[in-house]
This record gives C-alpha cells, sequence and structure tokens, in this order.
C-alpha cells in the first residue's frame, strides 16, 4: 500500500485508493456495501472491503472522479447542495458537478478534497470519531476531520473475481446465517 503517485503532469494516478480520515484513522466507505443510488457515504474502521475502495480518475480542469469499486457508483454531492453540512452519497456517472473533486496537498500525506459545485470540503461531520460518522461538506478551516490521507491498495483494474471474493469474505465476517445462500447472493449479483 502507498500514497498516490503522480502522472508526468502532476495529476494523482489513476488507481484504487482507501481514504483514510487523519483525525480518526478510519476510512471513506459507502455504508452498508449500498449499491443503490443515494447509498450514504461514513467513516468506518479498515477492512479492506471494497465499499471502503475508491478509484481516482483525473477528468480534467483540475478535477477527478471517485467511483466505489463494489458498486461502479460515484461519490456525488446530494443535489449539487451548495450549503454547509450537504451529505454525500453515491450515484450513477451522471457527468454533474456534483461528481467532480480537486484533490490538493494541504500537508505531508493529506489532501482537501473539495466539490466543484459548491467549493467546500469533504469533512467527517462534527469531528465523529465513531464507526458510522456521516461524511458531508464543509466550509474549509484546515481541521484534521477535513484531512484525507490516499492510500493505493489496487491498480485501476483487478480481475472481477477479486472483487466477489472481497464481498464473499465482508458477508461472511459479519454475518452467523447460510454461508451458500450468502455465496449464491453476492455471486448473482456481481
Amino acid at each position: 500500500m502507498t500514497s498516490p503517485q503522480s502522472n508526468a503532469d502532476g495529476t494523482i494516478k489513476k488507481a484504487y485508493y482507501k481514504l483514510i480520515a487523519k483525525h480518526t484513522g478510519k476510512c471513506m466507505e459507502v455504508w452498508g456495501f449500498g449499491r443503490d443510488n443515494g447509498s450514504k457515504i461514513n467513516q468506518w474502521d479498515y477492512m479492506g472491503n471494497d465499499c471502503q475502495k475508491w478509484r481516482i480518475e483525473y477528468v480534467g480542469n483540475g478535477y477527478y472522479t471517485l467511483m466505489a469499486k463494489h458498486s461502479g457508483k460515484f461519490l456525488d454531492l446530494y443535489y449539487s447542495q451548495t450549503q454547509n453540512g450537504a451529505i454525500v452519497h453515491q450515484w450513477e456517472y451522471n457527468g454533474s458537478n456534483a461528481q467532480l473533486w480537486k484533490i490538493e496537498k494541504v500537508e505531508e500525506d493529506y489532501y482537501k478534497i473539495t466539490a466543484q459545485c459548491s467549493g467546500k470540503a469533504l469533512e467527517v461531520w462534527g469531528f465523529g470519531k465513531d464507526n458510522g460518522a456521516k461524511i458531508g461538506q464543509w466550509d474549509y478551516a484546515g481541521n484534521d476531520c477535513q484531512k484525507w490521507q490516499l492510500i493505493e491498495v489496487a491498480p485501476a483494474e483487478e480481475p472481477e473475481f477479486q472483487c466477489k471474493a472481497g464481498l464473499i469474505a465482508r458477508y461472511l465476517s459479519q454475518s452467523p446465517f447460510d454461508y451458500e445462500y450468502i455465496i449464491e447472493t453476492v455471486l448473482e449479483q456481481n
């Protein structure tokens, strides 16, 4: 696992990253392995699950998209809202400014991630420290809950089998239920 590598033009290399909040060491994830449009984003201890891996891709003019590995959906600012406290969620790609993010280094190993449509930074609400604390946007104030470490966890493209194996492992680690049913369900979803 490494910090982001830069391309020759200084942009962040396209790859999958875990995004770690500086104040907690927890990572940004799609809550509950959600696959639907509108699934919320929160922080959780890193468990290596695909809902905690984000493909960062430079799309031009200083902006990136962040795509959740498990769902193929993009980090999106709810209805392109501009007020402090607006939530982020995942949504299918639509090319809107609500899915464009500026990623700028603010100190050694840490970045602020700013929404194109609002100019506000991603943050863990209220300096939340627990698993499940929501992630939204707020005016950038340099607080540690607004600083993110980007650690590369996989190349931009991985074999489909690895994605399915990760989902199966997470379901099995959290569920005392019928293992055959869980495996069949995960394989059918992918």
